[in-house]
């Protein structure tokens, strides 16, 4: 038995060492903003500027689920409409629906003026019928002569219609906004302001498995857990701990548990555990204890947990020896180390 514990106590503090930094390998660039949160926010609305709107759409979400102050709000609803309409605008120029793309990049171009591809849809829309108007129109004026000043009309005409092109009636924007509103306003209702996503927590703490021994009782241990799996309330998390001369003898009691975590609510995870205990002892006491305790997430990475566990009472081999008439006897028997109760534990980690 207690070679077994210690051996699976080694393979805790391997998983503890090397599985972090597997999870920071995969997931490199949200783990970089996850340190940087001042950064997502800008970085969205350049990536937004340069037309790459579902990558500003994905950063919102994170600036969401890391920040959570709500100020990505219009800017990723901005993004999804804008990705939207550049689909929609791009199926119609490869249908030969010009008069239809024609308005999905107007919609496109009153939310970000800066966008190529829509700005390039109202030059091929709007360029190509003055052209052939002019080399109808050709003939005529070289037949007739007419004076320089009669063809002004002519050139004003064309800069109307590029007024037109640029600056589209205060009406048709209002009519073509109408139009996409009730494709994302379910979008914006079911928007979430905290969106939780897998977290890896690291805590080091301590336990007293004796109140009334407090100084020979004190266990110290750590633990590593998963929360939030896939985004769903569920977790994990197994520790390990250790406690040497329990009672004042050489005996070392080692132990190890094993919980499931539940997502109450924001930032507050309740866990119930059993684990198993033993001493390097022939008369010490083996076996199960129990627990339950409750984990709270402070900020982004502070994580603080305060919980109880039962034993049963421990007992441990003790040796004496006893003088009569000169004469000195050697005994064997056994002492009470812990007694039964509940020990008090308090870990704290780091979450990412």
């Amino acid at each position: 038995m207690m070679k077994s514990l210690i051996r699976a106590l080694l393979v805790t503090l391997v998983f503890v060492g090397v599985f972090p930094f597997c999870a920071i390998a995969q997931e490199k660039s949200l783990l970089y903003y996850d340190s940087h949160g001042n950064e997502i926010l800008p970085d969205a609305k350049v990536e937004f500027r340069n037309g790459k709107y579902d990558r500003a759409a994905l950063l919102c979400e994170w600036h969401s689920a890391i920040v959570g102050d709500g100020r990505e709000n219009s800017l990723h609803e901005k993004s999804k409409r804008c990705a939207k309409l550049t689909k929609d605008m791009k199926d119609l120029l490869e249908a030969g629906n010009m008069k239809e793309a024609k308005q999905k990049a107007r919609a496109i171009l009153s939310l970000n003026p800066d966008d190529a591809d829509a700005k390039a849809t109202l030059s091929i829309e709007e360029v190509i019928p003055p052209v052939q108007d002019t080399i109808q129109e050709a003939p005529p004026i070289k037949k007739i002569e007419t004076p320089i000043e009669e063809e002004k009309p002519i050139v004003e005409e064309k800069n109307e219609e590029k007024a037109e092109i640029v600056q589209p009636p205060i009406e048709e924007q209002h009519q073509i906004e109408q139009k996409i509103e009730p494709e994302t306003t379910p979008a914006v209702a079911t928007k979430k302001s905290y969106e939780p996503h897998t977290r890896f927590v690291i805590k080091a703490g301590a336990s007293i498995l004796d109140l009334k021994q407090l100084s020979h009782t004190i266990a110290p241990g750590g633990a590593v857990g998963v929360y939030d799996v896939g985004g769903s309330r569920f977790g994990a998390e197994i520790g390990g701990y250790f406690c040497p001369g329990i009672s004042g003898s050489s005996a070392l009691l080692v132990g190890m548990d094993a919980g499931l975590v539940f997502r109450a609510t924001k930032g507050i995870y309740p866990e119930l555990g059993v684990g198993v205990f033993s001493c390097n002892s022939t008369e010490s006491t083996q076996g199960l204890c129990a627990g339950a305790s409750l984990n709270f997430l402070f900020g982004k990475h502070l994580c603080v947990e305060i919980g109880a566990k039962y034993y049963p009472e421990v007992k441990v081999r003790s040796e004496g020896s006893v003088s009569t008439l000169g004469v000195s006897y050697d005994f064997i028997g056994s002492i009470m180390a812990i007694s039964e109760g509940i020990a008090p534990t308090i870990r704290i980690g780091w979450a990412f």
